[in-house]
């Protein structure tokens, strides 16, 4: 699908690990490359460790690689981004999104997207690639399930944020669904244009 859009994105794909974040980011990233737009993938859940983003004031200091993006097509990538899940101390990309959307917003239209699917199938999904341990993959998945600042993510950022099932659809179908909601809808509103 190409990428119609004629004004700066940012396209955030959130949920827990396994539902697919990394392969859409790379296939809107192709597809936006495709249409003659650049593009770039940031990671959040990179950088949490004590003497990396923690250790920054906030804002600029604590987010470069946002503050630097000069790609028509920003695609963050969020699991988790908290400092708290490695045992540092202070608040990270999910807790504090407006932190780093107030950084982004200005020059961007925002759409926000929650990649989901249920636990079994991504504890078999899990399997099937290898992993053995999975306790790190299912706290993770509950924390997106069942805590507030988790779930409150979206409203905590002052952005709309829309739910999509992975488990019904390729990746390219949820690719083309992400390009053509930015396509058509008023970011952080939902409307049609």
């Amino acid at each position: 699908m190409k990428v119609n859009i004629d004004r700066k994105l940012a396209i955030i794909l959130r949920g827990p690990p396994a539902t697919g974040k990394s392969t859409i980011a790379e296939a809107i990233c192709a597809s936006a490359s495709t249409s003659g737009r650049s593009a770039k993938m940031v990671n959040l859940d990179h950088g949490w460790s004590a003497n990396e983003r923690p250790a920054q004031n906030g804002g600029p200091a604590r987010y470069p690689e946002l503050v630097s993006c000069e790609e028509d097509v920003l695609v963050i990538e969020l699991a988790q981004g908290e400092p708290c899940l490695i045992g540092v101390p202070g608040e990270g990309a999910t807790l504090n999104p407006s932190e780093w959307l107030n950084l982004i917003k200005p020059g961007r239209a925002v759409f926000s997207f929650l990649l989901w699917a249920d636990w079994d199938h991504l504890a078999a999904w899990l399997r099937k690639r290898g992993a053995t341990d999975l306790g790190f993959f299912e706290k993770c998945y509950r924390l997106h399930q069942d805590d507030a600042l988790f779930r409150d993510f979206a409203v905590r950022g002052g952005i709309l944020e829309q739910r999509i099932s992975v488990p019904d659809k390729t990746p390219t179908e949820i690719c083309e669904l992400i390009l053509s909601t930015c396509s058509t809808r008023i970011p952080g509103t939902g409307q049609a244009e």
